[in-house]
């Protein structure tokens, strides 16, 4: 009995590093239900337990969204059908959270999907700014004029104002498009470098720039245009991309 005990203790804690190590992405669904289960259920093998539910219910997904009855009938405790039912509407309210809270840490991956949201759907064009701190915490977050795009030297001014006022270490800038159209011209590229300088000369780092229309983004990060000057984008080979022209 202690030895199978042991043998548990073992396999949680492969999975736990496995886990830390490699990131969620690495698991299938079965094994990160398994994983949730070993909350409350300290003794009993919840690989088997898992294996099970995702048989009964199809997914994950499916899993959590049953109801608290329903999973008790099913053959899991009162503690466990509690624990999964409560988990969705506590992840909503950790996503509402991330969205409305005006103090919070930023995780750049998820600013497409927040930023989406901001801009209703794609109905409205207007320039939007985030601002953080040194920690990432969001400081000041709205609008900086109505205009559809980054364009001119008091849109710049402005922002280095805000800035400054809020103490930011970081900001991130972004506008939307109805049309639909994305990909940066050369106009956008620099006046983003005109942008990069005005902050830098505070030491403030402009951390990214996004274009967004409806479902679809695009970083100036990611796709390598967010140069720190002229000379370094007139070096690039920007125009040799049909995208970008």
């Amino acid at each position: 009995m202690a030895d199978n005990k042991s043998e548990h203790a073992g396999h949680r804690q492969r999975m736990r590093k496995k886990y830390l190590e490699h990131g969620i992405e690495i698991f299938e669904q079965q094994e990160l239900l398994e994983i949730l289960l070993y909350y409350t259920n300290s003794r009993k093998d919840t690989s088997v337990l898992s294996h099970d539910l995702i048989e009964k219910f199809g997914s994950v997904s499916a899993v959590l969204d049953s109801p608290y009855n329903f999973l008790v009938s099913s053959g899991v405790s009162e503690n466990t059908a509690f624990f999964l039912s409560f988990l969705p509407d506590l992840l909503e309210v950790y996503r509402n959270d991330k969205i409305q809270n005006k103090s919070r840490t930023i995780n750049q991956k998820f600013l497409p999907q927040k930023l989406a949201e901001l801009y209703l759907n794609g109905a409205m064009e207007y320039l939007y700014i985030i601002l953080l701190d040194s920690n990432y915490n969001e400081v000041y977050s709205g609008t900086v004029n109505n205009s559809s795009d980054l364009r001119t030297k008091a849109d710049i001014s402005m922002i280095c104002e805000l800035a400054l006022r809020y103490s930011a270490m970081y900001a991130v800038i972004s506008y939307s498009r109805k049309n639909g159209e994305i990909f940066p011209t050369s106009d956008d590229v620099e006046i983003a470098i005109e942008l990069y300088q005005a902050l830098n000369r505070l030491n403030i780092f402009l951390k990214d720039v996004y274009i967004i229309s409806e479902q679809k983004c695009i970083s100036f990060k990611e796709a390598g245009i967010l140069f720190k000057s002229k000379e370094e984008f007139e070096n690039s080979s920007f125009y040799d991309n049909p995208l970008f022209t």
